[in-house]
């Protein structure tokens, strides 16, 4: 949309009509002769967003808008007799009290009040009466428990004051302004918030189920494929997770910080000259200093929570084997799959304890029941029996 030429438009429609030796429009002269070149050349609407004449229980509304299948404004058209007197010294301002207009005014009364009967009947938000050379733009459907006939109206008294004030007139009324509600949050911005429409509602039909595309077919069979059989090749995961993994703002701060809990965790066992305490600030220009938010937490459990399909598993196996990685070398990690492994396990426990049993031995060949481990396990326990009362039975009694 190129903004001066609509405005060029507007003033080239003023000039036609000041030409007009005895401008006394009636209403299908006003409709034709400037409101359609108004809205449609000067506010880029276009003739497939109206609808004239609309119907609806018998009651014809003369103009219709329309945006995504939903109607947004209604244009009550008047004869160009009919006016809108402003108070004097007011005709500066171009927002005025709705009611007082309308009991000053009787024509322009019953036009308010036909404009508001067919918004409410259609549930339309936005309604302007017009006579071609003025209009009056209100809020004829309002969720903020006020009455349409208390708020507020914007005021254009003439091609002139449109204009003059062609800025304001583009925000409130083009088609570009309606579809933002800007009109919404000029005259009702003394009242409380107005929620926003849902998404949902700007959809036809809604809901509906939409047809698949191609696209859809191609990615759900490499998903099938590929992707689900990648977490099972070991010797893949590396480089899928290096290549493809997309680090958010807010995760990579996780990972920072896990990793710096890690690390502090598992200090006084990899490093064998123990620095001496030092004192530092707790906070940097970019808020609490990751190391100090650690070393506080390095004693506690970390607990990972989201909903289903968030991304936990693969953010964990991102962390450990690629961010983490040279921290978790020194350590033992037992990833046990609760989820799909252990789904139709009859005992969870039994489960549990035999897949940590397997890890032992597949990651780390480890056999959890070979003979010096378990002994070097239970050492003082065995030590304890020895010098008890029972130890003899070592030598008296063995199979005991």
């Amino acid at each position: 949309m190129d903004f001066e030429y609509y405005r060029s438009n507007l003033h080239e429609l003023n000039k036609w009509f000041k030409t007009l030796k005895a401008p006394n429009l009636n209403e299908a002269d006003t409709r034709f002769h400037i409101i359609d070149q108004l809205f449609l050349k000067c506010l880029g609407w276009e003739k497939d967003d109206l609808k004239h004449e609309e119907a609806l229980d018998s009651e014809y509304a003369d103009y219709t808008f329309y945006l995504a299948n939903r109607r947004v404004m209604i244009i009550e058209a008047k004869r160009e007799s009919i006016t809108f007197e402003i108070p004097a010294g007011f005709s500066n301002r171009s927002e005025y009290k709705l009611s007082s207009i309308m009991r000053d005014n009787a024509d322009i009364s019953a036009a308010i009040t036909q404009a508001i009967g067919y918004c409410n009947s259609r549930g339309v938000e936005f309604a302007v009466v017009s006579n071609g050379p003025q209009l009056l733009a209100f809020l004829a459907h309002r969720n903020d428990g006020v009455s349409p006939i208390d708020g507020k109206a914007l005021i254009f008294t003439s091609l002139d004051a449109m204009e003059k004030n062609f800025f304001l007139l583009w925000q409130m009324l083009s088609k570009p302004g309606i579809s933002e509600r800007r009109l919404t949050l000029l005259l009702q911005n003394d009242s409380q918030t107005v929620l926003p429409f849902k998404l949902s509602a700007t959809i036809d039909n809604y809901p509906k189920v939409s047809r698949r595309n191609e696209l859809q077919t191609d990615l759900q069979i490499v998903s099938e494929l590929i992707l689900e059989n990648v977490n099972k090749a070991d010797d893949l995961i590396d480089s899928f997770l290096q290549e493809t993994y997309c680090n958010s703002g807010a995760l990579s701060q996780y990972a920072l910080v896990s990793k710096s809990i890690l690390d502090n965790r598992y200090a006084l066992l990899f490093e064998e000259n123990q620095n001496v305490p030092v004192v530092k600030s707790a906070t940097t220009k970019k808020g609490i200093d990751p190391e100090v938010f650690a070393e506080s937490l390095s004693a506690r459990p970390i607990l990972l929570l989201g909903d289903v399909g968030a991304g936990k598993s693969m953010f964990i196996n991102y962390f450990m084997r690629i961010e983490a990685n040279e921290v978790i070398k020194k350590s033992f990690t037992l990833y046990v799959d609760l989820g799909s492994k252990a789904a139709l396990a009859s005992d969870l426990k039994e489960f549990f304890l035999d897949d940590l049993i397997r890890i032992f031995q597949e990651k780390y060949s480890i056999d959890l029941f070979e003979n010096n481990l378990v002994r070097g396990v239970y050492h003082s326990e065995l030590a304890h029996f020895s010098k008890g009362i029972y130890g003899s039975l070592k030598s008296s009694d063995p199979q005991s």
